[in-house]
């Protein structure tokens, strides 16, 4: 069974990715779609390995 931090780093992992690509890539438009700065979104994609 996976431990619950690791579930949980691959949901929001799968969410931000889908967020990005609804919005075309656009970190300021997903950023104000998900109700956080662009520098929140940033620093979410960074600690998922994701930029």
């Amino acid at each position: 069974m996976p431990r619950l931090e690791d579930f949980l780093h691959l949901q929001e992992h799968e969410f931000l990715r889908q967020a990005l690509q609804r919005h075309d890539f656009q970190i300021n438009i997903t950023a104000d779609a998900l109700g956080i700065s662009r520098k929140s979104l940033w620093e979410r994609m960074k600690r998922l390995a994701m930029g």
